[in-house]
């Protein structure tokens, strides 16, 4: 993804497609499949199940996404420390970049971004320690808008 609303785009089109699959599991009755309505061989409760923890998942791992476009686009600004510098490969550059904008930014959303950019190593180091906030992609999205123009990064959205 090249920007940040086709990632939010691509999370709203997989809750739209969970939403249909949803309404047509519930058109099923017991022992009835509307429509040959089957979700990987599930009964009608294993399925329904399965999208509530896929809806999670696909939350978390959007959440990802998102920082994850917003950090190259933090990465690639002109006035990023970063751009220049071969990152090694543990780097928590991130926080570094971030911080060189931080007085351009309000405190709060300067630390909004800070706890965003931990929740997404809690998720994408397999959430083995203590969830360190809540995340959504709506409001991670709002957040990262709000940090790229209070910045003066252009977001392109």
């Amino acid at each position: 993804m090249t920007n940040l609303t086709e990632a939010l785009e691509s999370y709203q089109a997989s809750l739209s497609c969970q939403e249909i699959v949803g309404n047509l599991l519930n058109k099923s009755r017991k022992g009835a499949v509307f429509h040959n309505t089957i979700f990987f061989n599930k009964s009608l409760d294993q399925a329904r199940t399965l999208l509530v923890q896929a809806k999670t998942e696909i939350a978390d791992f959007s959440v990802v996404s998102l920082i994850s476009v917003f950090e190259q686009m933090v990465f690639d600004h002109p006035k990023s420390p970063l751009r220049a510098k071969t990152l090694p490969k543990r780097a928590s550059g991130i926080n570094e970049a971030i911080l060189h904008f931080k007085t351009q930014v309000t405190p709060r959303v300067y630390e909004d971004i800070n706890r965003l950019c931990k929740y997404r190593d809690w998720v994408a180091h397999g959430r083995r320690w203590e969830k360190p906030c809540e995340a959504d992609p709506v409001n991670t999205y709002q957040c990262l808008i709000q940090f790229l123009e209070q910045a003066g990064i252009q977001s392109n959205r």
